[in-house]
């Protein structure tokens, strides 16, 4: 059997263009599921003075889409830019950046450049200051027209159609700096000066990143992500099993699914582990331990903060809270009842063969949760309602359920499933 197999430069490099645990996706033909929103995307790009914003919860795929979206409509003589926001960022030093970029990533333009008149005059800087842009040294704009002329200069300089796209737009702290973005955009569309932004950002709706900013919105096209789908989900793994030429059962395929809940990096990371264990031994099948190895080893590289978080709010009383928490993650609703939670608890505590809460305990325990103590890693949405405050911990959960023997959302999934 182990003839069969790839060698290890190929399956590796097989392994990595379809399963991405710690990079976005930048090809149409290993995205799954967004096919409507790169349509949606496209239509706005070739729109004349629209831009794209892009948001949901974090973790659902936001950047993989951007950056296919613009590898898609960049033009082939150069790469699209990519920024990412921090808290320190300030628009102005995003564009400058992103300036710097332009110019720098076509060395051949630039050295050409030097040598000929600005065929782009840059509006209100000195003629130093152009010359000294031409060889890379940007200039930090100090208003919103210096930052447009300097964006309008450097496009040029790029390619024929560049694309911006600038991630984490929610790590903008100060909402004055969000109030230049807003202008930026509207600027840019109204000046048309051939450069398309792709906007990132972790939020419920366009205004909770652009608050107070609505006269940029007719500039954008906004494109909410949801959670991915659960064929899509499945699809993935399906595709790189093809393409490793390794087996895997259709019920590894639906339980990784389901414990990714709708997060594709939780895809991503245990297909990446569970198809390196099967290659390591000599398998042509993924078997119940490389499945198991797969689990385990994901745990182990989640994300740190999101462990972090989970050992923060279980670390007492034993296990009681993290029962808590699977029992939160045991349905596709962001939203649950503590009723429902507590129907859940008692099911999975029963399971592995414990006495479960009491209704006291586990109120006392839940409120718990909400507290700084615990990390604050619940919330309660309204009386008698909860939901994780970063909703991505529900798929770390079903990760660590799922190492312990407890498959949570089972029932629901195939319930889901006859009613198609």
């Amino acid at each position: 059997m182990a003839d069969l197999l790839l060698g290890e430069g190929a399956f590796s490099a097989t392994l990595n263009a379809y399963l991405h645990p710690s990079a976005p996706v930048q090809s149409e033909e290993f995205l799954r599921g967004r096919k409507e929103q790169l349509v949606s995307i496209k239509k706005a790009l070739v729109s004349s003075g629209r831009n794209v914003f892009i948001y949901g919860e974090r973790g659902v795929g936001k950047t993989s889409v951007a950056q296919t979206a613009a590898c898609l409509h960049q033009s082939s003589n150069a790469d699209p830019i990519f920024i990412a926001c921090d808290k320190d960022s300030t628009c102005f030093r995003i564009c400058q950046t992103i300036a710097r970029k332009l110019i720098s990533q076509n060395p051949l333009q630039q050295k050409g450049s030097k040598s000929s008149k600005l065929s782009t005059k840059i509006g209100p800087f000195s003629a130093e200051t152009q010359r000294a842009a031409e060889e890379g040294q940007i200039p930090l704009p100090s208003s919103i027209d210096e930052a447009i002329e300097l964006m309008a200069f450097s496009a040029k300089r790029h390619s024929y159609s560049p694309v911006v796209v600038v991630d984490e737009f929610d790590r903008l702290s100060h909402e004055r700096e969000r109030g230049f973005f807003g202008d930026l955009i509207k600027q840019v569309g109204d000046q048309s000066i051939g450069l398309k932004f792709i906007f990132c950002g972790v939020g419920s709706s366009l205004s909770d990143l652009l608050a107070g900013h609505e006269s940029c919105f007719r500039y954008l096209s906004s494109v909410k992500l949801d959670r991915l789908g659960f064929d899509p989900r499945m699809e993935i793994i399906e595709a790189a099993a093809k393409a490793l030429q390794i087996a895997v059962s259709r019920d590894y395929v639906i339980r990784i699914a389901r414990i990714s809940d709708g997060f594709p990096h939780y895809v991503h990371l245990i297909g990446n582990k569970m198809f390196w264990a099967a290659f390591e031994d000599e398998s042509i099948e993924v078997r119940s331990n490389h499945y198991t190895r797969g689990i385990t080893e994901a745990i182990n590289d989640v994300e740190p903060h999101l462990k972090e978080a989970y050992d923060k709010a279980t670390k007492k009383y034993g296990n009681e809270y993290q029962y808590i928490l699977w029992a939160l993650a045991d349905h596709p609703d962001f939203e649950r009842r503590s009723t429902d939670i507590f129907e859940s608890c008692t099911r999975i505590m029963n399971q592995l063969g414990l006495v479960p809460l009491g209704r006291t305990l586990f109120n006392g325990r839940m409120r718990y949760l909400k507290r700084e103590t615990h990390g604050n890693i619940l919330r309660a949405t309204r009386q008698g309602w909860y939901e994780f405050r970063e909703p991505v911990l529900r798929g770390y959960c079903r990760l660590r359920a799922e190492d312990r023997g407890v498959q949570l959302d089972r029932d629901h999934y195939l319930e889901s499933r006859r009613l198609r």
